[in-house]
Protein backbone atom coordinates (compact mmCIF):
# COMPACT_ATOMS: atom_id res chain seq x y z
CA UNK A 1 0.00 0.00 0.00
CA UNK A 2 2.78 2.59 0.18
CA UNK A 3 4.82 1.97 -2.37
CA UNK A 4 1.41 2.25 -4.37
CA UNK A 5 0.82 5.72 -2.74
CA UNK A 6 4.28 6.29 -3.14
CA UNK A 7 4.14 5.91 -6.71
CA UNK A 8 1.02 7.75 -7.82
CA UNK A 9 2.03 10.66 -5.40
CA UNK A 10 5.36 11.14 -7.17
CA UNK A 11 3.84 10.73 -10.95
CA UNK A 12 1.13 13.72 -9.30
CA UNK A 13 4.47 15.91 -7.79
CA UNK A 14 5.79 15.31 -11.33
CA UNK A 15 2.65 16.41 -13.33
CA UNK A 16 2.01 19.63 -11.20
CA UNK A 17 5.94 20.60 -10.95
CA UNK A 18 5.74 20.25 -7.49
CA UNK A 19 9.67 19.67 -7.26
CA UNK A 20 12.25 21.76 -4.96
CA UNK A 21 9.20 23.79 -3.27
CA UNK A 22 8.63 24.37 0.18
CA UNK A 23 5.72 22.87 1.37
CA UNK A 24 3.29 23.74 4.79
CA UNK A 25 1.41 20.45 5.83
CA UNK A 26 -1.69 21.15 7.57
CA UNK A 27 -1.70 18.62 10.10
CA UNK A 28 -5.20 18.44 12.59
CA UNK A 29 -3.67 15.25 13.98
CA UNK A 30 -6.20 13.24 12.84
CA UNK A 31 -6.27 10.29 10.89
CA UNK A 32 -5.95 11.86 7.23
CA UNK A 33 -3.41 14.19 8.32
CA UNK A 34 -1.13 11.33 9.56
CA UNK A 35 -0.68 9.97 6.44
CA UNK A 36 -0.22 13.45 4.75
CA UNK A 37 2.76 14.22 6.78
CA UNK A 38 3.84 10.55 6.57
CA UNK A 39 3.68 10.58 3.21
CA UNK A 40 5.18 13.73 2.26
CA UNK A 41 8.21 12.80 4.60
CA UNK A 42 8.86 10.07 1.87
CA UNK A 43 8.52 12.22 -0.60
CA UNK A 44 10.49 15.04 0.50
CA UNK A 45 13.86 13.68 -0.72
CA UNK A 46 13.01 12.76 -4.36
CA UNK A 47 11.29 15.81 -5.21
CA UNK A 48 13.60 18.24 -2.91
CA UNK A 49 10.83 19.67 -0.68
CA UNK A 50 11.19 21.65 2.00
CA UNK A 51 8.21 20.70 4.79
CA UNK A 52 7.04 23.17 7.52
CA UNK A 53 3.92 21.65 10.37
CA UNK A 54 1.29 23.45 10.64
CA UNK A 55 -1.59 22.89 13.73
CA UNK A 56 -4.54 25.29 14.21
CA UNK A 57 -5.60 25.44 17.60
CA UNK A 58 -9.43 26.63 17.43
CA UNK A 59 -9.40 28.18 20.95
CA UNK A 60 -11.59 27.75 23.92
CA UNK A 61 -14.95 25.14 23.58
CA UNK A 62 -18.08 25.72 26.10
CA UNK A 63 -17.86 21.64 25.61
CA UNK A 64 -15.15 19.99 28.07
CA UNK A 65 -14.55 16.89 25.77
CA UNK A 66 -13.91 19.27 22.58
CA UNK A 67 -11.51 21.34 25.11
CA UNK A 68 -9.27 18.39 26.10
CA UNK A 69 -8.97 17.30 22.40
CA UNK A 70 -7.84 20.82 21.27
CA UNK A 71 -5.22 20.81 23.75
CA UNK A 72 -4.09 17.05 23.41
CA UNK A 73 -4.12 17.34 19.67
CA UNK A 74 -1.55 20.42 19.59
CA UNK A 75 1.15 18.88 21.63
CA UNK A 76 0.42 15.24 19.64
CA UNK A 77 1.00 17.21 16.41
CA UNK A 78 4.38 19.08 18.25
CA UNK A 79 5.67 15.79 19.33
CA UNK A 80 5.10 14.44 15.54
CA UNK A 81 6.56 16.89 14.14
CA UNK A 82 9.47 16.54 16.31
CA UNK A 83 9.75 13.04 15.86
CA UNK A 84 10.17 13.76 11.81
CA UNK A 85 12.84 16.78 12.03
CA UNK A 86 10.60 19.45 10.93
CA UNK A 87 9.60 22.72 11.94
CA UNK A 88 6.50 22.95 13.95
CA UNK A 89 4.35 26.49 13.51
CA UNK A 90 1.16 27.28 15.61
CA UNK A 91 -0.40 30.34 15.64
CA UNK A 92 -1.75 31.84 18.61
CA UNK A 93 -5.25 30.68 19.82
CA UNK A 94 -8.17 32.85 19.02
CA UNK A 95 -9.38 35.34 22.55
CA UNK A 96 -12.85 34.24 21.13
CA UNK A 97 -15.13 31.56 20.78
CA UNK A 98 -15.46 30.13 17.66
CA UNK A 99 -19.30 29.85 17.14
CA UNK A 100 -19.87 27.68 14.21
CA UNK A 101 -18.29 25.98 11.22
CA UNK A 102 -17.71 28.86 9.28
CA UNK A 103 -15.85 31.09 11.88
CA UNK A 104 -13.48 28.44 12.50
CA UNK A 105 -12.40 28.14 8.65
CA UNK A 106 -11.90 31.23 8.50
CA UNK A 107 -9.71 31.41 11.08
CA UNK A 108 -8.11 28.39 10.09
CA UNK A 109 -7.55 29.73 6.15
CA UNK A 110 -6.24 33.56 7.91
CA UNK A 111 -3.31 31.87 9.29
CA UNK A 112 -2.42 29.05 6.83
CA UNK A 113 -2.13 32.08 4.39
CA UNK A 114 -0.20 34.04 7.07
CA UNK A 115 2.43 31.26 7.48
CA UNK A 116 2.54 30.84 4.10
CA UNK A 117 3.40 34.46 3.10
CA UNK A 118 6.04 33.87 6.32
CA UNK A 119 8.02 31.27 5.08
CA UNK A 120 7.38 32.30 1.03
CA UNK A 121 6.44 29.21 0.82
CA UNK A 122 4.66 27.04 -2.74
CA UNK A 123 1.70 25.89 -1.04
CA UNK A 124 -0.38 24.41 1.89
CA UNK A 125 -1.30 20.98 2.05
CA UNK A 126 -4.42 20.01 2.74
CA UNK A 127 -5.74 16.21 3.84
CA UNK A 128 -8.87 15.87 2.24
CA UNK A 129 -9.85 12.33 0.75
CA UNK A 130 -12.34 11.60 -2.04
CA UNK A 131 -14.79 10.73 0.55
CA UNK A 132 -14.48 14.64 2.08
CA UNK A 133 -15.02 15.44 -1.85
CA UNK A 134 -18.10 13.44 -1.91
CA UNK A 135 -19.70 14.68 1.09
CA UNK A 136 -18.91 18.73 -0.20
CA UNK A 137 -20.18 18.52 -3.29
CA UNK A 138 -23.26 17.01 -2.20
CA UNK A 139 -23.68 19.41 0.62
CA UNK A 140 -23.05 21.85 -2.24
CA UNK A 141 -26.07 20.44 -4.09
CA UNK A 142 -28.12 20.49 -1.09
CA UNK A 143 -27.59 24.54 -1.01
CA UNK A 144 -28.03 25.25 -4.55
CA UNK A 145 -24.90 26.15 -5.26
CA UNK A 146 -24.91 24.99 -9.06
CA UNK A 147 -22.13 24.13 -10.96
CA UNK A 148 -19.54 26.35 -9.09
CA UNK A 149 -20.30 25.00 -6.42
CA UNK A 150 -19.58 21.22 -7.64
CA UNK A 151 -16.73 22.13 -8.85
CA UNK A 152 -14.59 22.81 -5.98
CA UNK A 153 -12.01 21.54 -3.61
CA UNK A 154 -9.91 20.82 -6.80
CA UNK A 155 -6.68 18.76 -6.22
CA UNK A 156 -4.44 21.84 -7.02
CA UNK A 157 -5.72 25.28 -6.78
CA UNK A 158 -2.89 27.69 -5.44
CA UNK A 159 -2.34 27.75 -2.72
CA UNK A 160 -3.97 24.70 -1.79
CA UNK A 161 -2.68 21.02 -2.65
CA UNK A 162 -4.89 18.25 -2.16
CA UNK A 163 -2.92 14.58 -3.00
CA UNK A 164 -5.29 12.51 -0.41
CA UNK A 165 -8.02 13.45 -3.38
CA UNK A 166 -6.36 10.18 -5.16
CA UNK A 167 -7.35 8.05 -2.16
CA UNK A 168 -10.36 7.03 -0.18
CA UNK A 169 -10.92 7.28 3.33
CA UNK A 170 -10.93 3.28 3.46
CA UNK A 171 -7.44 3.24 1.69
CA UNK A 172 -6.17 6.43 3.71
CA UNK A 173 -6.86 4.10 6.72
CA UNK A 174 -5.12 0.88 5.31
CA UNK A 175 -2.59 2.81 4.51
CA UNK A 176 -2.06 3.73 8.13
CA UNK A 177 -2.67 0.76 9.49
CA UNK A 178 -0.32 -1.16 7.51
CA UNK A 179 2.42 1.83 8.66
CA UNK A 180 1.24 1.59 12.38
CA UNK A 181 0.81 5.47 12.08
CA UNK A 182 -0.92 7.16 15.18
CA UNK A 183 -3.18 9.94 15.40
CA UNK A 184 -6.09 10.78 17.32
CA UNK A 185 -9.64 10.90 16.84
CA UNK A 186 -11.89 14.15 16.73
CA UNK A 187 -14.76 13.25 19.49
CA UNK A 188 -16.96 16.30 17.58
CA UNK A 189 -17.30 13.52 14.56
CA UNK A 190 -20.05 11.59 15.92
CA UNK A 191 -22.87 14.96 16.45
CA UNK A 192 -24.73 14.02 13.44
CA UNK A 193 -26.19 17.17 14.33
CA UNK A 194 -24.19 19.02 11.48
CA UNK A 195 -25.00 18.53 7.50
CA UNK A 196 -21.71 17.12 6.66
CA UNK A 197 -21.30 14.65 9.57
CA UNK A 198 -25.28 13.58 8.98
CA UNK A 199 -24.16 12.57 5.87
CA UNK A 200 -21.07 11.22 6.40
CA UNK A 201 -22.22 9.03 9.16
CA UNK A 202 -25.95 8.49 8.56
CA UNK A 203 -27.47 8.88 5.05
CA UNK A 204 -24.45 7.80 2.98
CA UNK A 205 -23.88 3.96 4.96
CA UNK A 206 -28.11 3.80 4.28
CA UNK A 207 -27.54 4.67 1.01
CA UNK A 208 -25.10 1.94 0.27
CA UNK A 209 -26.83 -1.05 2.43
CA UNK A 210 -30.06 -0.35 0.20
CA UNK A 211 -28.45 -0.36 -2.98
CA UNK A 212 -24.23 -1.67 -2.81
CA UNK A 213 -21.90 0.11 -4.70
CA UNK A 214 -23.47 3.85 -4.99
CA UNK A 215 -21.76 5.77 -3.26
CA UNK A 216 -18.82 4.78 -5.78
CA UNK A 217 -21.25 5.16 -8.79
CA UNK A 218 -22.49 8.39 -6.82
CA UNK A 219 -19.29 10.17 -6.71
CA UNK A 220 -17.75 8.64 -10.37
CA UNK A 221 -21.38 10.17 -12.10
CA UNK A 222 -20.29 13.74 -10.17
CA UNK A 223 -16.85 13.27 -11.11
CA UNK A 224 -18.01 12.62 -15.12
CA UNK A 225 -20.39 15.36 -14.93
CA UNK A 226 -17.62 17.98 -14.04
CA UNK A 227 -14.93 17.00 -16.36
CA UNK A 228 -17.57 17.15 -19.26
CA UNK A 229 -18.27 20.71 -18.24
CA UNK A 230 -14.38 21.60 -17.57
CA UNK A 231 -13.21 20.49 -20.89
CA UNK A 232 -15.40 23.29 -22.60
CA UNK A 233 -14.46 25.94 -20.00
CA UNK A 234 -12.42 28.66 -22.16
CA UNK A 235 -8.66 28.66 -20.90
CA UNK A 236 -7.05 31.85 -20.52
CA UNK A 237 -3.99 30.52 -22.30
CA UNK A 238 -5.96 30.34 -25.80
CA UNK A 239 -7.33 33.45 -28.12
CA UNK A 240 -7.97 33.71 -31.70
CA UNK A 241 -4.04 33.89 -32.05
CA UNK A 242 -3.39 30.60 -30.40
CA UNK A 243 -1.65 29.50 -27.57
CA UNK A 244 0.12 31.63 -25.33
CA UNK A 245 3.30 29.82 -24.88
CA UNK A 246 5.18 31.29 -22.29
CA UNK A 247 1.56 30.91 -19.71
CA UNK A 248 1.00 27.89 -20.94
CA UNK A 249 4.68 26.62 -20.16
CA UNK A 250 3.95 27.69 -16.89
CA UNK A 251 0.97 25.07 -16.14
CA UNK A 252 0.76 21.64 -14.94
CA UNK A 253 1.05 18.67 -17.34
CA UNK A 254 -2.38 17.85 -16.91
CA UNK A 255 -3.80 21.88 -17.89
CA UNK A 256 -1.64 21.57 -20.60
CA UNK A 257 -3.13 18.57 -22.13
CA UNK A 258 -6.71 20.45 -21.39
CA UNK A 259 -5.84 22.96 -23.30
CA UNK A 260 -4.32 21.24 -26.71
CA UNK A 261 -7.94 19.40 -26.40
CA UNK A 262 -9.46 21.95 -26.01
CA UNK A 263 -7.70 24.37 -29.03
CA UNK A 264 -7.55 21.41 -31.28
CA UNK A 265 -11.67 21.10 -31.04
CA UNK A 266 -11.74 24.60 -31.57
CA UNK A 267 -9.66 23.73 -35.34
CA UNK A 268 -12.46 20.96 -35.47
CA UNK A 269 -9.44 18.17 -35.56
CA UNK A 270 -11.81 15.57 -34.17
CA UNK A 271 -9.51 12.50 -35.11
CA UNK A 272 -7.04 14.10 -32.11
CA UNK A 273 -6.12 11.23 -30.02
CA UNK A 274 -4.05 11.24 -26.36
CA UNK A 275 -1.11 10.55 -28.75
CA UNK A 276 -1.23 13.72 -30.71
CA UNK A 277 -1.53 15.55 -27.79
CA UNK A 278 1.65 13.77 -26.22
CA UNK A 279 3.66 14.44 -29.62
CA UNK A 280 2.89 18.58 -29.52
CA UNK A 281 3.99 17.73 -25.48
CA UNK A 282 7.35 16.93 -26.24
CA UNK A 283 7.91 19.63 -29.16
CA UNK A 284 7.88 22.35 -25.59
CA UNK A 285 10.26 20.93 -24.28
CA UNK A 286 12.94 22.19 -26.82
CA UNK A 287 14.55 25.57 -26.72
CA UNK A 288 14.65 27.24 -29.78
CA UNK A 289 12.51 30.17 -30.09
CA UNK A 290 10.95 29.56 -32.73
CA UNK A 291 10.48 25.88 -35.03
CA UNK A 292 7.26 24.35 -36.30
CA UNK A 293 6.43 20.80 -36.30
CA UNK A 294 3.41 18.78 -38.19
CA UNK A 295 1.18 16.87 -36.93
CA UNK A 296 -2.85 16.10 -37.64
CA UNK A 297 -1.94 17.41 -41.33
CA UNK A 298 -1.34 20.73 -39.73
CA UNK A 299 1.60 23.07 -39.17
CA UNK A 300 2.29 23.51 -35.68
CA UNK A 301 4.26 26.73 -35.29
CA UNK A 302 6.45 27.24 -32.44
CA UNK A 303 7.16 31.24 -31.96
CA UNK A 304 8.03 33.30 -29.45
CA UNK A 305 4.99 34.01 -27.84
CA UNK A 306 2.45 31.34 -29.17
CA UNK A 307 1.77 28.05 -30.79
CA UNK A 308 -0.28 28.31 -33.85
CA UNK A 309 -1.87 25.37 -35.93
CA UNK A 310 -2.30 26.14 -39.42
Amino acid sequence: MKKQFFNKSLKFFKEHKIQNKKIILAVSGGLDSAVLLDLFKELSAPNQLKLYVIHIHHGLSPKKQIQNYRKKTKEFVKKLSQFHGLEFLSPSQPKTFLKNEEDLRNFRHQHLKKFLKQKQAHAIALAHNKNDLLETRLIHLIRGCGFKGLNSMPIWESPYLRPLLLWTRLEIETYARQNQLKWLEDPSNKDNRPLRNWIRNQWLPELENKREGAIKSLARSLDSLISTQNEDLDPAAVNSKGIKRKLFMEMPLWEQKRILAFYMRKLQLSNYGQSHIEEILKQTERTEKQFSIKVLKKTWLFTRNYIIAK
